[in-house]
């Protein structure tokens, strides 16, 4: 079988060959000898101030970022129909910005491709930004209820914040934040309660002419929250006793309590009714025996309320005096010592062999008393795991007496095997 040969001749004579390729000829010498064209592309304008004297002042752009600028190219159409936003740099001038203001700054553009194309104009030529400085202050936030009224027998409190939201610090431009007079939270009530109720209040924002910041100012700032919530506090007044405690008394005056005066025997108290309906006393901290002596038998306390309530009489402190007439003190070297709950299995062995310890009790009780009519006890029910030499706690005991303690904390030391 023949081979057939590859033949030009015939291959020109062939219509549709000889067509391509003058259509290929023509679009070449077309896009050859074709005149330039230009098209308008939108850019965005985005001004960095890094490095320029705005940003070393301070200044920030508050309007005027990110405007849509055409720029119009020219060049062959199939170099221009591919060029995209990111082709073309658009920059303002700075230099002459050295304080807070609205500038007209004329806008450039500068082709950062490879391609090969012209930028003819922008439009708009020229935009207005508007630089100022950003500013944060604080602000005590207002609270105002309109229309309460408590039930019978009740007494509406001022509205207060139901969180710890009582400042807000505002962020914005310098010439709008130092116009701020105050900032307010107002709700209208317009109700009788029986109970604190809480109500949700956008903030108000005035001017210090008293004038609402307009919604474009408000635009401008930033805020950590925008609403709050209003508590409007129902109270209900109580007068309650304030009791005197007493701590590691004697077993006797557990039962025959020494006499005392107090500064303060009863409190008018007012607080929310949850509060004041399970409100029957006042308890001072307890007056520690080992703190009581004929010299030392007044004592000071810092009132403690629950949260809620206050004293009508803003009283914060009471002052206690323990009658302490009959009372004398001496001190006795004490060398009697007696363990008690003993851990099994252990020995101990007293290191301390005698002690002085004030005495403190009736002063016919006192006049007479001896050291071997007291001793110190020490309880060792926490030293089952313990071994080898610690200082202990101890307490003044007698088996004759149940009157005296010790002034002063008392310890010994021991040694356990």
């Amino acid at each position: 079988m023949k081979k057939s040969k590859f033949s030009l001749n015939k291959l020109f004579n062939n219509n549709r060959f000889v067509f391509v390729i003058a259509l290929i000829a023509s679009i070449a010498i077309w896009i050859a000898v074709s005149p330039d064209r230009s098209i308008s592309i939108p850019v965005s304008l985005n001004i960095d101030t890094a490095d320029t004297a705005v940003g070393e002042l301070g200044l920030e752009i508050l309007e005027g970022q990110g405007q849509r600028i055409n720029v119009e190219i020219e060049g062959k159409w199939y170099v221009i129909s591919e060029v995209q936003e990111t082709d073309i740099q658009l920059s303002v001038a700075l230099n002459d910005i050295t304080r807070a203001g609205e500038y007209e700054l004329r806008v450039s553009a500068t082709n950062q491709s490879n391609a090969d194309f012209d930028i003819v104009r922008v439009t708009p030529e020229t935009v207005k930004v508007k630089f100022d400085y950003i500013y944060t202050r604080s602000f005590r936030v207002d609270v105002r209820a309109n229309g309460v009224k408590a039930a019978e027998g009740l007494i509406a409190g001022s509205p207060v914040l139901s969180t710890n939201e009582t400042n807000i610090e505002i962020t914005g431009p310098k010439s709008v934040v130092e116009t701020i007079g105050s900032v307010s939270a107002e709700v209208d009530v317009n109700a009788t309660l029986r109970s604190s109720t809480s109500y949700t209040s956008k903030l108000e924002i005035l001017k210090t002419s008293g004038e609402p910041l307009t919604s474009e100012e408000i635009a401008t700032l930033t805020l950590p929250f925008t609403e709050v919530n209003v508590t409007i506090p129902i109270n209900r007044s109580k007068t309650v006793p304030i009791n005197v405690n007493f701590s590691n008394q004697p077993a006797y005056y557990q039962q025959n309590a020494l006499p005392y005066t107090s500064s303060v025997s009863e409190i008018n108290l007012i607080g929310t009714t949850e509060v004041m309906d399970t409100l029957d006393s006042i308890e001072l901290d307890p007056i520690d025996f080992l703190e009581l002596s004929p010299d030392h038998n007044v004592f000071q306390f810092n009132l403690q309320l629950p949260s809620g309530v206050r004293s009508v009489d803003d009283i914060s402190q009471v002052t206690v005096t323990v009658d302490t007439s009959g009372i004398a003190s001496k001190t006795l070297d004490v060398s009697i010592f007696q363990a008690v709950n003993m851990p099994a299995g252990k020995t101990v062995a007293v290191v301390t062999s005698r002690k002085s310890v004030v005495v403190v009790g009736p002063s016919d009780v006192i006049n007479n008393l001896e050291a071997e009519d007291v001793y110190l006890e020490y309880d060792l029910s926490n030293a089952a795991n313990s071994t080898g030499e610690m200082v202990i706690d101890a307490t003044l005991r007698s088996d004759q007496y149940d009157t005296i303690w010790s002034y002063g904390k008392v310890d010994i030391q021991i040694r356990l095997s």
